[in-house]
């Protein structure tokens, strides 16, 4: 695949692929950071594709998988909203 070609699939899909990713997620950073991870993938796959409309599947498929792998993240288990963390404070026990 050409650079021209990867661009010309990033400006065609690359508001189905945050939206698949902003619906599962909810966060739009979070929707931004997959859209990015599923770009950098298909950029990489080797394989090949029948026509555009299973390009767009894929980054579907995809955007959904990288969404879900998110989710279920240790670290986003773990982490709390910074609006949660209003209130808490630290003290240094030195």
């Amino acid at each position: 695949m050409t650079e021209s070609e990867f661009e010309h699939y990033v400006r065609l899909y690359r508001r189905n692929v945050f939206a698949a990713a902003l619906c599962l997620l909810r966060n739009e950073y979070d929707a931004d950071d997959v859209t990015q991870e599923v770009f950098i993938r298909f950029y990489r796959y080797k394989g090949s594709f029948n026509d555009d409309e299973h390009i767009k599947a894929w980054l579907i498929r995809c955007a959904i998988n990288c969404g879900k792998t998110m989710l279920g993240s240790r670290w986003r288990k773990l982490s709390l909203p910074l609006e949660a963390a209003e209130g808490l404070s630290h003290t240094d026990s030195y």
